[in-house]
Formats: C-alpha cells, sequence, structure tokens
C-alpha cells in the first residue's frame, strides 16, 4: 500500500475517479497513484502534482468525448421511451384522461395564482433602482413633507403625491367629462423613470404658486378625445374651467400611482397658505435611499425628526412624540401589504390541491401497476432489467405530466383573461400580472416533478416481488388484492383531509362574508343612488350654496324621489374626512388630541339615509353661511366625550390657530365606514352650507329600482348647471359590496379550489373501492353463494370506502385547525373554530363520499355468484 505521504492531493484524486472508465477505474487510479509516488521522490511535489492535474484533465476530456458520442444514442432511448409510454397509455384511455385532466387542473390553478403571486409580490417594481424606493409614513402633510426634503440625509429624493382618488371635468364640445386625476409632485415621475410618448414631464416651477396650468394626459385618453394628435403638445384644454396646456403624454402601461388615472396635475405648494400646507393631510412620500442606507435607518431619522415637526407646525403643536410611529418600508410592500394575507392562503390552497392531484394520479398508476404485475413479472423472468422497467414507468409519468403542464398553461391563461377585470380594480399591480415565460417555466417542472413523483410509487410497487411466485400465482386477481400496497389508502385518505382543509376554509369565510352581509350599517342602503358632483376648482365654495339648493330641490321633484341629499363624503364612499378634534372642557391633552371622522351634510341627509335621531335636533334651513356655527355628534361620540351627560349646548372645533367653535345641537345614531365588521369610529357633523365642498355626493331615495332613476338626475343636476357631470352613479348597496370585494374574490378562487379538492378526493376514493370490487369479484362471488345478502356486500363496500373518507376528515379538520391563524385576520363575526363549520364540513364529505361509494356498492351488490362460480 502505498504511503500516504506519497498520495496525491485528495481533492485531486476525488475528481480523477469522477472521470476514469467503469470497469478500469480502480486500476488506473492505482496505476497513476504509483507514478505519483515515483515523481515526487525523483522531481519533488510541485512537478510530481502539475502531472497528476494533466492527467485529471486528459481523462476529463476522454470522459466529455464519451458522453458526447452517447447523447444522441441516451436520446434516441429516451424518445422511445416516451413512444412507448404514449402506447401503453393510449392502451388505457380512461386513465390516460382522468390522470392529464387531474393535472392539467392542478397545475392550471397552481400557475393561475403563482402568476397573481409573482406579479403582485415577487416581481421587482418597474422603476429604477426600485429597490431603494420606499414609502414615509401613511399620510402627511405638505409642510410634513417639506421638513422630510430639508433635514433626512438618509433619503436622496422626496416626492409626494396626493392620496386622493380625485376626478376633473374636461370641458369640450359644448358638454363635459369626469376624468380621473392625479396630483403629482413635479420630480416623483422622473425618480420613477417615467419615459413620455411626447412631450415632457412636470418642471418643478410648475407647483409654485401663480403658476402656468399645465397637465399629462395619459395614452387611452390622447387616442380617445384627440385622436393621437402628435401636435397635441402646448394645446391648451379646458379642466374645471380654467385653462390646461398639455405638456406631455404617458403611455398606456402607466399606472402609479392608479391604474384608473386619465390625466395627472401637478402637485402645488403654497406655503402662505397656512391651513392648506400643515393642516390637509393626504399626502404620501416616496423616497428614494441614499447609498448605503437601510429602511430600519432612515426610520429612526425620522422618528428623531419628530421634535422638529412639533415645532414648526403654526396651526398646532402636536406632542413631541408626534409621528414617533415613523414607518419606512419599501415601496413594493407599502403598495401590495394588504393583498399578502389573501395570496398567500390562494398560494397555500392551490399547493394542497395540487399535492391531492398529485395523490389521485399515483391512486391510477399504482391500480395500473397492480394490473400488470404479471407482465412485467413476465418481461423480468425473460431478462429485462429492473432499470429499463424503472425507466418505461417514469416515462410514463413524464409524459402525463409534460402534457399535463400544457393543458394547465392552457387553462392559467384562460382563468387570468376571465379574472383580469376584476383583478384590475381589486388588487394593486394587477396589469404586471401575465402568464409569462417564467410562470410557464413553472408549469413545465411543476408537470414533470408532479408527473415522477406520482408514477414513482406505482414504479417502486411494479417491480416489487418474485416474478416466478407472481407468474406461478397465475395472475389471479384476488392474490394481487390481498397484497394491495397500503400507500394507496394513505393517498386517498390525504386526498381527503386536503379537501377537508380547503373546505372549511371556504366555508369559514362564506360564512364571515355572511356574517358581514347581516351586519346593519346603521343607514338605509334599500333603493338608495348616490352619484358624485364636482364643481370646478375655480368657483367660489360659498357661491356653491345656490347650486346645491337648485339641484336638490330638482331631484327632489323627480317622481319616485322619496329624498335627497348632499354630503361632502359617505360612509364607503371614496373619500373620508378626519382631523384632530378639540372638544370643549373634555380633558384632553391638547398635543395629543384624537383623529375624528367628520362630515359636512345638508339637512335632510340623516332623513335620506334612515339614521335616527337619538336627541336634540337635525340642521335646518337656518343653519346657512354666517348664521350660528352647529354640529351634531353620533352616539359613540357622545358616549366617549359626555359619558354621563347630553352632549346637547356642547363645543368643538377644529385643532389649527382661529378655528370657530360649533355648538352641538342633536345626537345621531352611529354609522359603519370602510367595513361592516370594523368597529364603529366616532362621527361629527357639520352643515354643508356653513363648510362649502368642491366635491359632493348625491345621495337620493327611491321607491323603486334606484339605477332606473339615475337618467333622470343627470338630467336634473344638467337643467341646474350643465357643467356638472355626474361620476361614479351607483346603488348604495353596490358600494357597501366593494367593500368586501377583496374577500369575496378570494372565497370565490379557495372555493372552487376546494371543490376540485373535494371531487378528487371522492374520486380516489371511488377508484379505491371500484379496484377492490373488481379484484374481489371471485370473493363476492363466494359469499353470496354461501347466503350472504346484496345489502351486506353492499354495505361491506360502503363501510371500507368511509375507513378512508373518515381519518382524512378528522385529518382535515386538524389541518383546518392548523391553518386558522392566516384565517383569523380574514374573519369578521365567525370565529376559526366556527362549531358548525367543524361539524358541517365532515357531514358533507361523508356524504360526498357516500355518493362516490354508491356505483361500486351497487356493482357489487349485483354481482352474480352462478357466472363467478363458472369462470372461476
Amino acid at each position: 500500500m502505498t504511503d500516504p505521504r506519497q498520495r496525491p492531493p485528495a481533492l485531486w484524486s476525488w475528481l480523477l475517479a469522477r472521470v476514469l472508465p467503469e470497469g478500469e477505474g480502480p486500476r488506473l487510479a492505482h496505476e497513476l497513484e504509483t507514478l505519483y509516488a515515483a515523481r515526487l521522490a525523483r522531481y519533488g511535489s510541485a512537478k510530481a502534482l502539475a502531472w497528476y492535474r494533466r492527467q485529471v484533465v486528459a481523462f476529463t476530456l476522454a470522459a466529455t468525448s464519451r458522453s458526447l458520442v452517447a447523447a444522441p444514442r441516451q436520446a434516441r432511448a429516451a424518445v422511445g421511451d416516451l413512444l412507448l409510454a404514449a402506447r401503453s397509455l393510449s392502451r388505457a384511455p380512461f386513465l390516460g384522461v382522468t390522470a392529464l385532466a387531474t393535472l392539467a387542473i392542478g397545475i392550471g390553478a397552481s400557475a393561475l395564482v403563482f402568476s397573481l403571486v409573482d406579479g403582485v409580490l415577487l416581481r421587482a417594481l418597474p422603476y429604477p433602482d426600485a429597490d431603494r424606493l420606499v414609502a414615509v409614513w401613511d399620510h402627511v402633510t405638505r409642510g410634513e413633507l417639506g421638513v422630510i426634503r430639508e433635514e433626512a440625509r438618509s433619503l436622496d429624493a422626496v416626492r409626494g403625491y396626493l392620496d386622493v382618488d380625485l376626478g376633473v371635468n374636461l370641458e369640450r364640445d359644448g358638454g363635459a367629462q369626469r376624468l380621473a386625476t392625479s396630483l403629482v409632485e413635479p420630480g416623483l415621475f422622473d425618480m420613477l423613470g417615467a419615459s413620455p410618448l411626447v412631450g415632457r414631464l412636470f418642471l418643478p416651477e410648475e407647483a409654485a404658486p401663480g403658476r402656468t396650468e399645465v397637465t399629462i394626459l395619459g395614452e387611452g385618453l390622447w387616442r380617445a378625445r384627440f385622436g393621437a394628435d402628435p401636435e397635441i403638445v402646448g394645446r391648451t384644454i379646458v379642466l374645471d374651467g380654467r385653462a390646461h396646456e398639455v405638456v406631455g403624454v404617458l403611455p398606456v402601461e402607466w399606472t402609479f400611482p392608479r391604474p384608473t388615472d386619465q390625466l395627472w396635475l401637478p402637485l402645488g405648494w403654497d406655503p402662505t397658505q397656512v391651513g392648506p400646507f400643515w393642516g390637509a393631510g393626504g399626502v404620501r412620500a416616496v423616497a428614494r435611499l441614499s447609498s448605503g442606507a437601510k429602511p430600519a435607518s432612515a426610520q429612526e431619522e425620522l422618528r428623531a425628526l419628530s421634535p422638529t415637526l412639533s415645532r414648526r407646525n403654526p396651526l398646532w403643536s402636536p406632542s413631541p412624540d408626534y409621528r414617533r410611529q415613523a414607518g419606512v418600508v419599501p415601496l413594493r410592500d407599502a403598495l401590495t401589504g394588504d393583498v399578502r394575507g389573501a395570496l398567500g392562503l390562494l398560494l397555500a390552497a392551490v399547493a394542497v390541491m395540487l399535492l391531492a392531484a398529485c395523490a389521485n394520479v399515483a391512486g391510477l398508476l399504482i391500480t395500473r401497476a397492480v394490473d400488470r404485475q404479471p407482465l412485467v413479472a413476465l418481461r423480468a423472468a425473460l431478462g429485462a432489467g429492473r432499470a429499463r422497467l424503472a425507466r418505461e414507468s417514469l416515462a410514463e409519468g413524464a409524459l402525463l405530466g409534460v402534457v399535463g403542464a400544457a393543458g394547465g398553461a392552457i387553462l392559467a391563461r384562460a382563468g387570468l383573461a376571465v379574472l383580469r377585470p376584476t383583478l384590475l380594480a381589486r388588487i394593486p399591480r394587477a396589469s404586471e400580472i401575465s402568464v409569462d415565460g417564467r410562470v410557464l417555466a413553472l408549469a413545465a417542472v411543476m408537470g414533470v416533478v408532479t408527473g415522477l413523483v406520482a408514477a414513482a410509487a406505482p414504479t417502486v410497487r411494479g417491480l416489487r416481488g418474485d416474478p416466478g411466485s407472481i407468474l406461478r400465482e397465475g395472475g389471479r386477481g384476488a392474490g394481487r388484492g390481498r397484497r394491495r400496497a397500503v400507500l394507496t389508502r394513505i393517498l386517498v385518505t390525504g386526498q381527503i383531509a386536503a379537501a377537508v382543509v380547503l373546505v372549511a376554509s371556504t366555508a369559514l369565510l362564506a360564512r364571515s362574508l355572511a356574517a358581514i352581509g347581516r351586519t346593519d350599517p346603521g343607514f338605509s342602503t334599500e333603493g338608495v343612488l348616490t352619484a358624485e358632483v364636482t364643481f370646478p376648482s375655480t368657483a367660489d365654495p360659498s357661491a356653491a350654496t345656490g347650486t346645491y339648493a337648485g339641484i336638490l330641490e330638482r331631484v327632489g321633484a323627480l317622481p319616485g324621489v322619496t329624498g335627497a341629499a348632499l354630503a361632502g363624503s359617505i360612509p364607503f364612499g371614496r373619500r373620508n374626512e378626519s382631523y384632530a378634534t378639540y372638544v370643549d372642557e373634555a380633558d384632553l391633552d391638547p398635543n395629543a388630541l384624537p383623529m375624528i371622522d367628520s362630515d359636512r351634510v345638508s339637512p335632510a341627509y340623516f332623513a335620506t339615509l334612515g339614521i335616527p335621531l337619538l336627541e336634540g335636533r337635525v340642521f335646518g334651513s337656518d343653519d346657512r353661511a354666517g348664521g350660528e356655527r352647529v354640529a351634531i355628534v353620533d352616539e359613540i361620540m357622545a358616549r366617549t366625550y359626555w359619558p354621563d351627560q347630553s352632549p346637547i349646548g356642547g363645543r368643538i372645533r377644529y385643532p389649527w390657530v382661529g378655528a370657530p367653535w360649533f355648538q352641538i345641537v342633536g345626537v345621531v345614531g352611529s354609522v359603519a365606514d370602510d367595513r361592516l365588521g370594523e368597529e364603529r369610529r366616532p362621527r361629527w357633523y357639520v352643515p354643508l352650507d356653513q363648510n362649502p365642498a368642491g366635491e359632493v355626493v348625491l345621495v337620493v331615495s327611491t321607491e323603486g329600482v334606484p339605477t332606473a332613476l339615475a337618467p333622470a338626475v343627470r338630467a336634473a343636476v344638467a337643467e341646474v348647471d350643465p357643467g356638472l357631470p355626474l361620476s361614479r352613479v351607483s346603488p348604495y348597496g353596490r358600494l357597501i359590496g366593494a367593500s368586501e370585494a377583496r374577500t369575496l374574490l378570494t372565497t370565490r378562487l379557495l372555493a372552487g379550489f376546494a371543490v376540485v379538492a373535494l371531487l378528487l378526493g371522492c374520486l380516489g376514493v371511488y377508484g379505491v373501492a371500484a379496484q377492490a370490487v373488481r379484484e374481489r369479484t371471485r370473493e363476492i362471488g363466494v359469499r353470496m353463494a354461501l347466503g350472504a345478502g346484496s345489502n351486506t356486500i353492499a354495505s361491506d363496500v360502503l363501510i371500507d370506502g368511509l375507513r378512508l373518507a373518515v381519518p382524512g376528515a378528522l385529518a382535515g379538520l386538524a389541518g383546518a385547525l392548523a391553518a386558522k391563524r392566516v384565517l383569523e385576520g380574514m374573519l369578521t363575526g365567525v370565529r376559526a373554530l366556527d362549531p358548525l363549520v367543524l361539524a358541517g364540513v365532515p357531514l358533507l364529505v361523508g356524504i360526498v363520499a357516500v355518493a362516490a361509494l354508491w356505483l361500486p356498492a351497487r356493482r357489487a351488490a349485483r354481482v352474480d355468484p352462478v357466472e363467478v362460480m363458472r369462470r372461476s
């Protein structure tokens, strides 16, 4: 034996062993080791090692050459295996079609949900330096944004946009069209890498006071209203009664900040207007991190700015801890944070469903392997190697997987086409979702892996056992039936468990939606129509009160209208006004005032929506501009700040310097806002005539179908002012339904996956029972000949099948309990351990399983013992 000190280095010896020819490897390795030792003794370690490395390289090149020569032969063998698998599956069309459909559905659903997750959560934002873009806080005022821009050193650039779903009136051809609009600070689009089709982006000076009015059009508006005129830049259009110069057109792919935006206006800054500059929030800040900065360090820096923000605010003096909860998060997370839970739930659901599909195909192939065991044993006895037989079996699984993946890709594309309109309205970044090359590659990988995994167990099952004993048995089904692998039953039980998890999760979400639907919002939505009316920005707010009266008079006189009112904002609407509020004589820290919702409403608002008056009075015709400032509070605000006394006569006001006091004259019932299941917040109301709004919501109660009155309402408003187009005309119930639309979409998708998983599980139960009946036909015939009744035989089949379903249902319930943490954040009005679901889902699964077992049980009960004995 060679002295270890005279052997080549271990790494090079290992590499050489990998490339030496088969059969001669040990001999050649020993000879090369001996030659290395001789050179080591004669020339030293450096030359000996150099020589040994050359031998490794030479044998590596030789091995590569052999592989290239053998590759065509191996490719031809693989193609032959696939053709043989195709011919074999063609002789079992039911199995092939069932397996392909199962895989296509499982892979298609998985690919569809992955395309959603990829487009929304995984794919990088389509902006330069996307990994450095962050969102700062939830909302800031314009003054606060200026302080951040001046003081923050961890942020290279800070730009804002108004987080309000705005609209402007485009006046053209004697009429007006309502357009979705966003206000963005100059420099924001440059930071995000926007590239206009024609023209340019906003300039910094275009946000200054007294600036020239400019706008950027979206490509859709440019083509639809201006015929894609290449000379559009420099032209003037009238928006809200004011001339604006068009400076550019952005492509249709540009969807920031909202995919519905049709044009953009510069977000102006005027520090001399103290109220809007320091008091009006709603601005979202987007920033780019400085080189080397992290979101955590930027967050700490912004928290340290809290005292500065407090000192610089001229309207009110917030606490030194104001804005201590500063949040700096990656922009992608800020845009998609509220859908992560739903998408994660759907991803887990399709993973469970894909496993169920894999188990179903494995069960089918196991049954096929049992049937083919005599043929496989005969080929093995005639000299076919186990590797060859295993390769043929795995080729069937791979072929099923590839074809199933192709079908799944088609289903995923079709599903996305159907869902896209809904997704665009409900899911952020939905325009970036596509079944692209990455999704197709994943589908192909899922198909091949799923097919091979499904074929692995049948391959082992088919090659198990001694060929001689199998041939001596003569192919008798009873013997093989007694040796059926337990794995088949385990797979079916797992399918049932997966189905129960999905069905239970769907049932919980459905019960949550039902509970939300039964929740009283605190006002009436039956027969109520809503519509938005926007006044031109040039209009004098005080002059709008006459228009308010004209609209209410004309609309209220329409046949079928029982009430009409105007409000600055309504529950479940697009906007929500919330202000820090002083409550007179309440024990409140003036530097930590509560944020309380506030609405501006006309006198008939409460009667039109059926909001009950609990104390005092509602607004009247005398509550106009110039009169005594009055307010109405809801019952929650009354209990919170006047717990032991009536709030009538109390006073409240806005926080800024010089804000007038409002005297409370009434108390009304509380109303829900945003979501029905959420805890209701305090709210107070002021007369619309005393606090005019440039954009109001018209609320009309009707005797019949509200949408039928929409044309008449439009005409009535046009009679008052033709330049006031109505927008977002909708029944009130639809607004409330939209608040739960995302949960409803998640529930519907989950329900589809649950139904498919339940069908797969029951198909598995049916397959096991049918195969058992077929293999036990002789035994059943003998039992019936000895006196067993048909009902007894059918009961045995049912009981045997339920032995699969019941453990699966129990295991599924355990899985559903484990998944309750994921669901708890999405449930309202129902517990994750809801007893009705825990009892009802296993019962449902049992009923479906019995239905699946009925046909095999009926077939077993109809076995003719005379015919069975004759064939035996």
